[in-house]
């Protein structure tokens, strides 16, 4: 985290540095707290309103639109030359991560729902199967004790 701090916060490594005690209060800085809670308000706001997109685009697009955002999101933290660039990406982040948590979850029911409704029926119709050949068994036993005693 050293080369982190040195490179986009330096008046934090400096604190740290002088630190004796208190480690927590070396943190108090509104540009890194500005950094670490974009990702989460902009989630916030874009999973308010991943409805609306997702009524209009569809669950599937709109999870694909969601990842197009969070990969541009790390593409601009990974090229990141000064902290403003840091808080966009973390934004953009945000803004993937809402769209696709809003969205999957529901895209993920539907899937389990099909699976579950697709087992259900099996075991229905094996048991009709098994019912099945079980009144043939019996009836061609039945036929067969008939049989015997004539």
């Amino acid at each position: 985290m050293k080369p982190f701090l040195e490179e986009f916060f330096p008046s934090i490594l400096r604190k740290s540095a002088r630190a004796e005690t208190n480690v927590y209060c070396v943190y108090d800085n509104q540009l890194f707290t500005l950094f670490t809670s974009s990702l989460h308000l902009a989630g916030l706001i874009s999973s308010l309103l991943a409805s609306r997109v997702t009524t209009t685009l569809g669950r599937r697009n709109t999870m694909i639109f969601g990842g197009c955002i969070f990969f541009a999101g790390g593409a601009i933290n990974a090229a990141a030359q000064n902290i403003f660039m840091l808080i966009l990406g973390r934004i953009l982040l945000g803004f993937g991560v809402g769209f696709t948590n809003q969205v999957s979850i529901i895209f993920i029911i539907n899937h389990i729902l099909v699976i579950l409704i697709f087992i259900r029926c099996f075991f229905i119709y094996a048991f009709i199967i098994k019912g099945l050949i079980r009144t043939f068994e019996f009836n061609s036993f039945s036929c067969y004790l008939v049989q015997l005693r004539h």
